[in-house]
């Protein structure tokens, strides 16, 4: 076994990790200290709970996803994603949510990342976050970054996205 200690927040706090089966070393797992609020210096952030953080989180996603009611899933991986994805993450200061799906939208459509841009599309509209226009100009813009084959299939979507957003 190996030990490791991490300061954070001026805390010391023990992390260890077994060695792997491969003769490497098994990652360590993610120590149990909560997640630094939102605008709260590193030092003060130890007193947030995992309940305010599920909270928080939840209430990002839905501003994100543009849901009132975010599908939960079982096991830690959710629970992973809307505490510290979207409670600590998204909800940093600095830049509008607005401003990160932009910066998301980019990455996937560099990605090719067809099923996540559409979610995040379909949000954006939603939301209105983004307007029809605008979804059109990210295509353009996107097109000439990402490839005109990405671009392509980017402006598809838009495309259908706004047609069904239009019969609605």
């Amino acid at each position: 076994m190996f030990i490791y200690v991490v300061t954070i927040g001026g805390k010391e706090l023990p992390l260890t990790a077994e060695p792997a089966k491969d003769g490497g070393i098994a990652a360590p797992p993610v120590a149990s200290v909560p997640d630094r609020p939102t605008g709260a210096p590193m030092d003060e952030y130890l007193d947030d709970t995992a309940p305010d953080r599920r909270a928080r989180g939840l209430e990002i996603m839905k501003q994100v996803h543009g849901d009132d009611d975010p599908a939960g899933a079982p096991g830690d991986f959710f629970g992973m994603t809307v505490e510290h994805l979207f409670a600590e993450v998204w909800s940093r200061d600095g830049l509008s949510l607005r401003d990160r799906r932009l910066l998301l939208l980019g990455l996937l459509v560099g990605q090719g990342m067809d099923g996540d841009v559409e979610l995040q599309l379909d949000a954006a509209l939603r939301t209105g976050e983004l307007t029809p226009d605008e979804l059109r100009e990210i295509v353009i813009f996107l097109t000439h970054y990402a490839g005109w084959p990405r671009g392509a299939r980017l402006n598809v979507q838009v495309e259908e996205l706004l047609s069904r957003f239009m019969k609605d």
